[in-house]
């Protein structure tokens, strides 16, 4: 039976040291078809800081697959960026963003930062079973990993979120 799982997470701090949340738990025996999804951030400083090299930063996130009960560790977007030897645990996306400034307000001592959109189009056919020899109570969870390059500037701060239409059968 064909499944789509849709999920919504906001508020994950930028943050060099990474974080991940899981999109889909795929059960033992299925494959994991299609990933439709999006993810951003947005974010404010003062007037203060230098617009150059905040337009420098990068965050990266992905897409990538590890099996387990969902306290595994998840590959981190910058340093872990290479596959597992599994084939069930792989990048399935590899993005890279940096901030745009949408709005400078000088009365308020506000810039207003929001990621670039995507290079590319954030759907992907796939094709990554779950094997049947899964342990029980484990899955192939398909998670969304991010990581900054360089801390946000501590004048203010920036929130990631990510969306997501997962089908797997």
């Amino acid at each position: 039976m064909a499944t789509w799982s849709r999920t919504f997470f906001a508020g994950m701090g930028w943050t060099t040291t990474g974080g991940h949340e899981i999109l889909a738990s795929v059960p033992a025996g299925q494959t994991l078809r299609r990933v439709r999804w999006s993810w951003g951030f947005a974010g404010l400083t003062n007037t203060a800081v230098d617009m150059v090299n905040g337009q420098s930063l990068i965050m990266i996130g992905g897409l990538v697959t590890t099996i387990g009960n969902g306290s595994e560790t998840v590959p981190l977007a910058i340093t872990n960026r290479n596959d597992e030897t599994s084939e069930a645990q792989r990048w399935l996306w590899w993005e890279a963003r940096v901030p745009a400034i949408t709005a400078v307000d000088s009365a308020h001592d506000v810039i207003v930062w929001e990621s670039r959109a995507p290079q590319e189009q954030v759907d992907t056919a796939v094709q990554v079973h779950a094997p049947g020899t899964i342990p029980v109570g484990q899955t192939l969870n398909l998670s969304f990993s991010f990581q900054a390059d360089t801390a946000w500037d501590s004048s203010g701060e920036c929130r990631l979120w990510v969306a997501s239409s997962v089908l797997y059968y």
